[in-house]
This record gives structure tokens, C-alpha cells and sequence, in this order.
């Protein structure tokens, strides 16, 4: 038996929780008063074809009354039952689950009072057998449904196919055309990169060229080198420049130190490497000092001195 419970069987659980009251013309409810009682709590799309009492019992006392019947009988509907079994675009697909004039089991105790001259009964107990989910059309949203099986499904499933096609289109071509624009980003983006590249290689080559001018100059180079405290000018000659390994020496003149050094260094691309490596005039300068320039803007040659920024040297380009 199914667990699930239609909307109006719920009504009828709840409802006969109430009771009704009938003409008590003997000392226990007949079973046309049970079936009249049963009728008032019933939905309008459920009558009571038939009820017949299987045994009562008086538990009050010949002036007071209280009866316990158990009864049975058979129900039948007067509409239709649908219940949904799928939503499309915002319908219910609606198959019938009971027909009218279905009929059904009902099984049931009954308590009695005569009040009045009266009998309030109320049910105590309700089996109802089989159990049919489902609503009656009236209960569904007007135009809000079709029917399983019909033209109108077959239209609107259709109708559905199409929406679907058209949105899978329409997605289709946002798929393309956002790939269009991402080739085309991309290919920019090559070109652009491209031409940084080739950029960089013409002022690398440039500066290689101008570096190389300066190292076989044998002319001085004035600049400073410096940090957050100090700074101290220099010139700077370049010697003995091998263009098959690269390397060159030369030497520094520091006139505010009193001092000239002895250099070694490399070109290393596009970049000047150097070290003092030994006193020509001792004066205040120490050896070993690593210098690293490369050519900037404005003509001068630039870097900083033992790898921290905050020593730079510059000088500028004289050839």
C-alpha cells in the first residue's frame, strides 16, 4: 500500500477527527447514522456507496451511552484523480490516478455519545484501501497543465524541443564567437610579444654595440657611485678589451678618495661586469668592489655596486 497521501485523503484523516450528530432512535448509532456522520467529513468527490456495522459495544451505561462500532463499507469517487509525473516549461504533465467512479475500501471504529436525544459520533480509526494519490482537476491550476498522452503534451514537449534547440543554437555561437575573439586576443598577443622581443634584441644589440664602443674608446668615463649616506665621483678608463672573450681591464680614479684601482671584468651581453681587484694608489678605496651596468636613457650607463640597490653607479657614455 502506498505511504504517499493524496490532498483530500488528508482532509478526510483530519476532518473525521470532528463528529457529527444525528436522531438517536435506539440505544446504539445505526449504521445509516454512522454512513450520514462518515458522509459530512468526507470530501465532495467521495460518497458513501454502502457501511455495515461488524459489531458495537456499549462501554457507558443504559443511561449514558458510549458506543464503540467497528464498521466497514465502500467509497466511491466522483471525479477523477491526476497526479503529475513532469513539469515542461512550466506545466504539469498530469496522469490520471483514479477514475471516477472508482471505488475503495474503507474500514473504520466509531465512537458514539447521544446528546439531546442525539448521537455525536466521531471516528476513532480509518483505514482506507488502496490509497490513490493524485488531485482532482479542480484543485490544479487553470491552464497550467495538460494531460499526459495528448496533442497538447505533443505540442508542448515540441514546443520545448525547440526552445532547447534554439538556446543550444544561440549557445553555440557564443561558443564561436567567444573562441573568434580569443584567437584574435591571441594573435595580438604573439604579434605584441613579438615585436617586444624584437625590440628588445635591436636595443640589445645596441647597447651591446654601444658598450663595446666604450671598451675600445681609451676614453675616460665620468660618473659617482653612491649610497644613502655617501656618493663619489670617479673616472673610469677601459683597457685591453678582447672581443673573443670578452673581458677587458682598466682602472679607477677616485680623486675624493685619493685613490686609483686596477679593474678585470666581463661584457656579459649587454652588461658591464667589473671588480676592483687591486690598488694602483691606495688612497681610501677598497678592493674587490663588484660593479654591474647596463646602458639607460639620457646617455649614461647605469647599475649598482656589490648587488644592493641602494648602491648605485652611473657614468656617462663617452666615445
Amino acid at each position: 500500500m502506498s505511504s504517499r497521501l493524496c490532498g483530500w485523503t488528508i482532509v478526510i484523516l483530519i476532518a473525521l477527527t470532528l463528529s457529527g450528530c444525528f436522531s438517536g432512535s435506539s440505544n446504539e448509532p445505526s449504521s445509516e447514522d454512522i454512513k450520514k456522520s462518515l458522509m459530512l467529513k468526507l470530501p465532495p468527490i467521495v460518497v458513501v456507496n454502502e457501511l455495515d456495522i461488524d459489531v458495537s459495544q456499549n462501554t457507558g451505561t443504559e443511561v449514558e451511552p458510549f458506543v464503540s462500532s467497528r464498521f466497514k463499507g465502500e467509497l466511491e469517487l466522483t471525479e477523477a484523480l491526476y497526479q503529475s509525473v513532469d513539469h515542461v516549461m512550466g506545466k504539469a504533465i498530469l496522469e490520471e490516478t483514479a477514475s471516477e467512479g472508482t471505488n475503495f475500501k474503507v474500514f473504520g471504529i466509531s465512537e458514539a455519545t447521544l446528546k439531546l436525544e442525539s448521537w455525536d459520533i466521531e471516528f476513532e480509526k480509518l483505514d482506507i484501501s488502496p490509497r490513490i494519490a493524485g488531485k482532482p482537476l479542480s484543485e490544479w491550476s487553470s491552464g497550467g497543465y495538460v494531460f499526459a498522452g495528448s496533442a497538447a503534451e505533443e505540442e508542448l514537449r515540441k514546443a520545448y524541443e525547440e526552445k532547447l534547440a534554439i538556446e543550444k543554437k544561440a549557445e553555440e555561437e557564443r561558443r564561436l564567437e567567444a573562441e573568434k575573439l580569443e584567437k584574435e586576443r591571441l594573435a595580438k598577443q604573439r604579434i605584441e610579444e613579438e615585436r617586444k622581443r624584437e625590440l628588445a634584441a635591436k636595443k640589445k644589440a645596441a647597447d651591446i654595440k654601444t658598450l663595446t664602443a666604450i671598451l675600445t674608446s681609451g676614453k675616460a668615463q665620468v660618473g659617482e657611485a653612491g649610497d644613502r649616506r655617501s656618493s663619489w665621483p670617479f673616472r673610469l678608463t677601459f683597457q685591453g678589451f678582447d672581443a673573443s672573450s670578452n673581458k677587458f681591464t682598466g682602472k679607477m680614479e677616485w680623486p675624493t678618495l685619493s685613490g686609483i684601482t686596477k679593474i678585470e671584468g666581463t661584457l656579459i651581453g649587454d652588461s658591464l661586469v667589473f671588480k676592483e681587484v687591486a690598488h694602483i694608489k691606495r688612497g681610501s678605496v677598497d678592493l674587490n668592489t663588484l660593479y654591474e651596468l647596463r646602458v639607460t636613457e639620457g646617455g649614461k650607463v647605469k647599475g649598482v655596486w656589490n648587488r644592493r640597490s641602494q648602491n648605485y653607479v652611473w657614468f656617462d657614455i663617452n666615445t
